[in-house]
């Protein structure tokens, strides 16, 4: 994916952030250029717009906890879809 920039911190990069980027591909989006980030410390992987610093979608996926997805912004950028629960 060449509009795709990955940037690791850790020693592991989770296959999840490929389902998601594939996810934020759909065959009638135009491609943006993302920036993906894994943090290992919070365990996190982050997807930002290119040159944007608020994230698109944040997948957490903590060992003492279950996985989810917050936020999901929406394609327009005009709110998020999913809600911390």
């Amino acid at each position: 994916m060449k509009n795709l920039e990955i940037i690791r911190r850790g020693r592991t990069f989770a296959q999840a952030s490929l389902i998601i980027t594939g996810l934020l591909f759909g065959p009638n989006v135009k491609a943006e250029k993302l920036r993906v980030v894994q943090d290992d410390s919070a365990q996190t992987i982050t997807v930002f717009r290119e040159g944007g610093t608020e994230p698109i979608l944040v997948q957490v996926a903590r060992a003492d906890h279950r996985p989810y997805l917050h936020p999901l912004v929406a394609p327009d950028g005009k709110g998020v879809l999913t809600e911390y629960s």
